[in-house]
């Protein structure tokens, strides 16, 4: 408690962080601590109580870390940016690289007392795990790696004693340890030192610090894990309806989350504006009431129901996606229901007719081909079904028809023109190449 709190009067006096203690479950298991960060105001620090001390405190270094980090990046220049970057792609080329030596490329990635290091090992793997490779987690270690450097100097962050003591305790023993097994550690970049020290000049203050400890545990299903170490963050969690929509907490590590987070935003205001013009006032609710959805025998329509929600974005949903013939709307319009209904008429065409009447004229001098013999048994059917898949085959490597039985000839072809009509469909979505 008291070295996040040294550490947030000095890098984020203006912020809270809610510190809490226990398990905390991560992919299968169970991790050392967990960063939820709320926005670039509060954050929720979870740290596994069973820790020893050293460990407790360097867990909860490195969450602080992420929340610096990712509070700070996307207020960079991108000439400031890309000296991070630089720092993270010498570790990245370092474990991606030839050598079969994993030693520096962890030395490089973890800080001295992280377990990840191995440093009871002379010979380690490459760190090449998703997490090893993460630029956020890098970022992270790196703040760790800092805060080691000031405690073993001359503790500018203003540390106490007792979280000096400890610390200083465990890198001297992991270097004993080192130099038996003659290893080196590595230190903060400088890249990263020069932009951790932009941060803490001449934001000290004789404040507390904005840290408070959680007097209940908190659930694992409150702690999210963000990564956010890219330019477009910023824009993202300062847009204030990001936080009043409950997104601010969705990770934004990878461009895919920060399209997705972009999506969902833009998603929410336009149905917002689709609510203005369509408010579920007195005249709405009274359309909205019918006798098909009631408490004894409901048969009323998804789209009747999702139309009578509070929600604007599950009735703008409704009114887009899903068909409703309540009238509930002032008329039926264009939704993607009658689109999909539609599309599916037309890709279809009479293919299920044809290839009928061209089973039912392929059958007729098969001996004991039937209604009968097509409800019990079916071979007739799956011999005709198995000679028109030869002939699609078939057709991909000559180009044309090749079987010689007109009902074979007259099913293929009006299947592989069905086929056409999906793909032109599928073009035109943009769902296959185009």
């Amino acid at each position: 408690v008291m070295a996040v709190q040294s550490l947030a009067k000095r890098f984020f006096p203006d912020s809270t962080i809610s510190l809490h203690f226990g398990e905390v479950p991560y992919a299968g298991g169970f991790a050392h601590a967990k960063i939820g960060q709320v926005n670039d105001k509060m954050a929720l620090i979870r740290v596994d109580p069973e820790l020893k001390p050293d460990q407790m405190i360097r867990a909860a270094v490195h969450e602080v870390g992420h929340f610096v980090f990712n509070r700070e990046v996307g207020k960079l220049g991108s000439d400031d940016l890309d000296k991070l970057k630089s720092a993270y792609k010498a570790f990245q080329d370092e474990a991606l690289g030839p050598s079969i030596d994993g030693n520096k490329a962890r030395a490089m990635r973890y800080s001295i007392t992280n377990v990840d290091q191995n440093n009871r090992r002379e010979f380690t793997t490459k760190p090449t795990t998703k997490y090893d490779l993460s630029f956020d987690e890098f970022a992270a270690e790196q703040f760790v790696k800092y805060v080691d450097k000031d405690v073993l100097g001359e503790n500018k962050l203003g540390l106490t004693a007792s979280v000096v003591n400890v610390v200083k305790a465990a890198i001297e023993k992991v270097l004993m340890l080192f130099k038996a097994a003659k290893r080196e550690g590595v230190g903060v970049s400088e890249e990263f030192e020069t932009f951790f020290d932009s941060l803490f000049t001449g934001r000290a203050t004789k404040a507390d610090g904005g840290v408070e400890l959680a007097e209940g545990p908190m659930s694992a299903d409150q702690m999210s894990t963000p990564a956010k170490a890219v330019k477009s963050v910023a824009a993202i969690q300062t847009d204030p309806d990001t936080a009043r929509l409950g997104l601010s907490t969705l990770p934004v590590e990878t461009d895919a989350d920060r399209a997705n987070v972009k999506q969902m935003l833009e998603l929410h205001k336009r149905a917002e504006a689709w609510a203005v013009k369509n408010p579920k006032d007195a005249e709405y609710n009274k359309r909205v009431k019918n006798l098909a959805d009631n408490n004894i025998f409901n048969v009323a329509s998804t789209g009747l129901i999702m139309l009578k929600s509070e929600s604007p974005l599950v009735r703008l949903i409704a009114s887009e996606l899903l068909e409703d013939a309540s009238g509930v709307q002032k008329g039926r319009q264009d939704t993607a229901a009658i689109s999909k209904f539609l599309t599916e008429r037309a890709v279809m065409g009479n293919a299920i007719n044809d290839v009928q009447t061209a089973y039912d004229f392929w059958k007729k001098d098969k001996q004991g081909a039937g209604l009968w013999e097509d409800m019990v048994g079916g071979k007739h059917w799956e011999e005709f079904n198995k000679l028109v898949a030869s002939e699609i085959e078939a057709r991909r490597l000559a180009k044309g028809p090749v079987s010689t039985d007109a009902n074979i000839k007259a099913a293929t072809d009006s299947l592989e023109a069905g086929y056409t009509r999906a793909a032109t469909q599928q073009r035109k979505a943009k769902t296959l190449g185009w």
